[in-house]
């Protein structure tokens, strides 16, 4: 399948606004963080480490586009999927195998236009667990077969998306 330059020109264009910890709808609690300090019973610093924590969780989440919902009438949720693709429209579920894995560990992409996404996001160092949702790259984040530098070897280049470096 070819990329849609316009499309995704488009996309670009449109200005869709970042994933971020309150768009996914992700409340981080006091006890959901590993941080060292966290056992701490000073409500200020249990705060600021809590901030702290979304803080750095919203800064990783940038490089993904904040989840297009499914219009009325659609199932699915964010966890399970169910979300809509932000380039094609089709409904992500990795359950019924809209998503599909690549072989690196969490990564995919819309099995209807390639649009690349992934599904485990590790904060090792943050959490107590992986947030397990598809979030699918910002448009700003990813380039077509046709913007990467003629230089770069063709076997090493995937016939549909690209994630930025």
């Amino acid at each position: 399948m070819a990329v849609d330059m316009q499309r995704l020109l488009a996309l670009r264009e449109a200005n869709l606004p970042v994933a971020t910890c309150e768009s996914l709808g992700l409340k981080i609690e006091p006890g959901d963080t590993t941080a060292p300090s966290s056992a701490d019973t000073d409500p200020e610093k249990v705060q600021a480490i809590t901030e702290e924590t979304r803080n750095r969780i919203d800064e990783y989440l940038k490089d993904f586009a904040a989840p297009a919902p499914p219009e009325d009438g659609e199932e699915g949720n964010i966890i399970f999927g169910g979300l809509r693709c932000i380039f094609c429209g089709r409904v992500l579920t990795g359950l019924l195998g809209t998503f599909k894995y690549t072989i690196f560990h969490g990564e995919g992409y819309c099995d209807e236009c390639k649009y690349p996404a992934r599904s485990h996001h590790y904060f090792k160092d943050l959490l107590n667990g992986p947030i397990q949702y598809i979030l699918q790259y910002h448009p700003d984040k990813v380039r077509a077969p046709e913007e990467i530098d003629d230089d770069v070897e063709d076997e090493e280049i995937d016939d549909e998306w690209q994630e930025e470096t």
